[in-house]
């Protein structure tokens, strides 16, 4: 295949990152529009919307380079294969732990809703001793929440079942 065949023409990988970082761009500016609804504050106070603005423009610019880097260069190419076997349990698995912790914050919290998901994550991301793997999991979820709320003073909805 010629040079200019490959990068004109859109093989898997490049059509996958394509589609991906699409997605993701349209997410990222929802996401951004809607930080802007939130309250800045002060440089000496900053408001609920200063974390989420940085995340949605770094969302934004990460996902315009991702369509840029597919679109224009042949660094990364080739067809689509299939998960490894098992690994398509795992991406799923994690897809329902993300979503139960979206659903179940408001009601159960930052500290706990944080190191549930931790516990889940860890557990299934890690092979070894599964009680070690929740330990972990669980610590990881409640000292990055701890250091959010308390350290940075980022104020997190507090659950309506446990008010924390």
């Amino acid at each position: 295949m010629a040079a200019t065949e490959t990068s004109t023409t859109m093989d898997g990988v490049r059509r996958g990152r394509m589609i991906v970082g699409t997605v993701v761009l349209i997410a990222g500016l929802a996401y951004t529009v809607h930080a802007f609804s939130l309250p800045l504050g002060t440089m000496a106070q900053p408001g609920a919307a200063l974390f989420p603005l940085i995340v949605g423009v770094a969302t934004i610019v990460i996902s315009i380079l991702t369509i840029g880097e597919a679109r224009f260069t042949t660094k990364v190419t080739g067809e689509v294969g299939r998960p490894a076997p098992g690994r398509t349990r795992v991406v799923l698995a994690m897809s329902g732990a993300i979503v139960g912790y979206l659903l179940l914050l408001p009601f159960i919290g930052p500290y706990l809703g944080a190191g549930l998901f931790g516990a889940v994550a860890v557990l299934l991301l890690r092979d070894g001793v599964r009680w070690k793997s929740v330990l972990y999991g669980a610590a990881l979820g409640l000292l990055i929440t701890y250091v959010f709320i308390e350290l940075l003073g980022v104020r997190l909805a507090a659950g309506s079942l446990t008010g924390v």
